[in-house]
């Protein structure tokens, strides 16, 4: 054992000469110092050690024995093992802030020990289990493993880890720190000190204190009323201060709970809540009616209700009477109608006391017929004339005061309503209509409206249907139905004389029985439908075109006047022809015209024949077959030179003495003059229709008809 003296003997009883007996290390020498003892024919060398270290574990030491330098030495060895106790402890991780809650694993290592160490866990002084302890070994080190999670109540604990050898006492180490726990802020709040719960009134000047347990410490704190935060408003009598909250001269609206939060960097933590009763007098419930309808010789019962504490399950708190908000305020009664009027008080304590009185413009009495439960109050009225319509009062006292404002009814003159006017239906559709009315008068009291939705014979009910308003959108109809509409107003009174109109609803569209194909257009059948529309408006246009060239055709032939059958037409026509051949002037022939015949004369005054001279023809080529031209002598057509023009004339035929003496002359008679057309001109008229016929040309050398503006075309 270290710094403890060791003696290792060793001897040698055999040998001549006598051996030497030395202590080696090694190849170092520790000892050659040696004792012969005669008696027992021995050699002994004893090693004493005065300080055995770390190093020394396991050292081996050998003893040899010589007599001779030529032998090997006789030897002996011994191995040291030595007992050490933990020289190093340590745990992993160490002195860190630890959140409450949340479970950390610590390690613990200790190095040294031989044998092995033993290790626990140690909060102050008391130790830990380890349940889940695995603890391990390498080489001179042993490990072990602790779950911690630490609570509020660790803060400020020493927390360590212990490991000490089971065979040397008091050879244990250790190794730990004072625990610091962070947590979420532990809340509470309590009324200021000085202020007892119950005794606070209106007008009473009230602080709360918020108590805060923290680490580390709170970096905000708010506070809180009915949900709502608060924050400091001298106007309104709230006065925060670090962990205070001060509430000046509180009034009945400063009821009701409070409670304070505070931050760190753990979390947010909320305190208990505390409910603020603060007494006040008495006043009326909201929402109370306030008007009784009432008929003569009719009892009504007038409820007055006042605020209260609601919770029963509440501490005691003491207020003076006041209305509770929204109570019927309104009453419509008929005369000799009894009306109950409710009052409702809101008071601590609530034995209070009611008093009820009637005024109107005419009289003001009291009133004594009522009955009382609590805060509650109901009055029995009944109006017997006219005056008796007007306010009904109702307010009480308690031990903390009277009622400051009284809760005000008011009772008027009540019935059915009146019928409704000027109803219509404004819209309809296959299952559904619209019904829109004018309210009258509604009695004196809140009415509602009804429609009722019959079938035209007024036996079979399709729906009832109720509105605040006159009007009414009606669904779910049948459709194409006559519909017979009923519709009144009413009060808690009756109802109106009713309005009946009469409806119907559309009937529905037939639905297609068969599948619509749907067509489609792909591209190739689209350009095929282009040619095609295309191809029919070129057909159209050329219709049109022919047409339109038809058309003046028949118009030129229209204009060219027929030329009558020159075998059956005498020469001789009555005067009054040739007067008015006379007035319409002569036809002026010209040299294109394209004409299959030519009548040509001779220009020259010379050649001017009798009336009874014959025409000669000419031609090119065969005679023509025209019956016109039978008989009359035919001769070849001379030609003529194409710069010759050609010479026009007038044509007429002679009158007989007869008609010409019956005839008014009109103008002096020309001459007969002759037209002579050069046959040998080439000229090719153009083809007519589709006939192909020889092209011929005829010379005339009948005189015209005297005086008669004709063309012998």
């Amino acid at each position: 054992m270290i710094a403890e003296m060791k003696t290792i003997k060793s001897h040698q009883d055999d040998g001549k000469p006598r051996p030497t007996v030395t202590w080696w290390r090694e190849y170092s020498l520790l000892d050659d110092t040696y004792l012969f003892i005669p008696s027992d024919n021995l050699v002994r060398n004893e090693l004493k050690i005065a300080e055995l270290k770390r190093h020394d574990l396991l050292a081996v030491l050998t003893c040899q024995a010589s007599n001779n330098n030529i032998t090997v030495p006789a030897s002996t060895a011994v191995t040291l093992d030595l007992n050490l106790k933990p020289v190093d402890v340590r745990i992993d991780p160490t002195r860190q802030p630890l959140s409450a809650g949340q479970e950390y694993e610590f390690t613990c290592m200790a190095a040294g020990s031989r044998p092995p160490a033993v290790i626990t866990w140690w909060k102050s002084n008391k130790q830990l289990k380890n349940p889940d302890d695995k603890s391990t070994q390498a080489g001179d080190v042993t490990t072990s493993f602790y779950r911690f999670t630490p609570t509020v109540q660790d803060n400020n604990v020493h927390f360590s880890c212990r490991a000490h050898n089971p065979v040397i006492p008091g050879s244990a180490e250790s190794d730990g720190w004072t625990l610091e726990i962070h947590y979420v802020p532990h809340v509470s709040l309590q009324l200021g000190s000085t202020f007892k719960k119950g005794e606070i009134q209106e007008g009473n000047d009230v602080y709360f204190e918020c108590n805060i347990h923290a680490n580390p410490w709170v970096t905000e704190i708010s506070w809180y009323f009915k949900g709502q935060e608060l924050r400091t408003n001298t106007s309104a009598g709230i006065v925060i201060s670090n962990q205070s909250l001060v509430l000046q001269k509180v009034q009945r609206t400063n009821r009701g709970l409070y409670y304070c939060m505070a931050t760190n960097a753990e979390g947010t933590g909320r305190s208990n809540e505390v409910f603020l009763r603060i007494r006040y007098a008495p006043e009326c419930k909201s929402n109370q009616k306030k008007i009784y309808g009432v008929e003569r010789f009719e009892t009504v019962g007038v409820t007055c209700e006042l605020d209260a504490d609601p919770s029963i399950s509440c501490h005691k708190i003491s207020d003076a009477p006041e209305c509770k908000p929204n109570q019927k305020k309104i009453y419509g009664v008929a005369l000799f109608e009894t009306v109950g009027v409710t009052c409702e008080l809101d008071a601590d304590p609530d034995n209070i006391t009611f008093r009820w009185r009637f005024n109107s413009s005419g009289k003001s009495l009291d009133i004594t017929n009522f009955q009382t439960t609590g805060t509650k109050s109901i009055a029995n009225y009944r109006p017997h004339s006219d005056d008796d319509y007007g306010s009904i009062i109702c307010w009480a006292s308690n031990d903390v005061g009277r009622q400051r404002e009284p809760c005000v009814f008011t009772v008027i003159p009540a019935g059915p309503p009146e019928p409704l006017q000027n109803c219509s239906v404004v819209n309809y559709t296959e299952d559904s209509l619209q019904v829109e009315c004018v309210e009258g008068y509604n009695g004196g009291l809140v009415q509602i409206f009804q429609l009722e939705v019959y079938d035209d014979t007024g036996r079979k009910l399709h729906g009832n249907f109720t509105s605040v308003q006159p009007q009414f959108y009606v669904s779910g109809l049948p459709s194409g139905k006559i519909l017979r509409l009923v519709v009144f107003a009413k009060n808690s009174k009756g109802k109106s004389a009713p309005i009946v109109l009469t409806a119907n609803t559309l009937q529905k569209p037939e639905k297609l029985t068969g599948m619509q194909g749907m067509i489609i257009f792909r591209p190739v059948l689209g350009l095929l439908i282009g040619i095609v529309v295309a191809l029919v408006l070129v057909a159209v246009i050329v219709i049109i075109y022919l047409r339109m060239k038809k058309n003046r055709k028949d118009k030129v032939t229209k204009r060219t006047p027929e030329v009558p059958d020159k075998c059956q037409t005498p020469l001789k026509k009555d005067t009054d022809d040739i007067a008015d051949s006379e007035e319409k002037g002569p036809d002026i022939i010209p040299a294109n015209i394209n004409t299959r015949q030519h009548f040509i004369v001779n220009e020259d005054p010379k050649d001017q024949v009798s009336p009874a001279k014959s025409a000669a023809v000419c031609h090119w080529g065969s005679p023509p077959r025209n019956p016109c031209l039978e008989g009359m002598p035919v001769q070849p057509c001379a030609p003529f030179r194409r710069q010759e023009d050609v010479t026009y004339a007038e044509l007429a035929l002679p009158l007989d003495q007869q008609t010409a003496a019956t005839m008014t002359v009109r103008r002096k008679e020309p001459p007969t003059e002759y037209a002579k057309l050069d046959c040998q001109r080439h000229i090719h008229p153009p083809k007519i229709g589709d006939e192909d016929e020889e092209i011929s040309c005829t010379s005339c050398d009948t005189p015209l008809m005297k005086n008669k503006r004709e063309s012998a075309v």
